[in-house]
């Protein structure tokens, strides 16, 4: 039984794991901005040559 005012050992749990996929998620995002990005600048870089 856990105690008063605070959350079982389950709900943290939970929370950790969202905020675990929470910081992959934000990871993949900012991975797929810079790689499109930089193809951009590639592909502008060629054409401009």
């Amino acid at each position: 039984m856990a105690s008063p005012w605070t959350p079982p050992i389950g709900c943290a749990m939970d929370w950790i794991a969202f905020l675990r996929a929470e910081t992959l998620i934000a990871l993949c995002l900012i991975a797929v901005v810079v790689t499109r990005v930089s193809a951009a600048l590639h592909l502008d870089d060629i054409h401009t040559a």
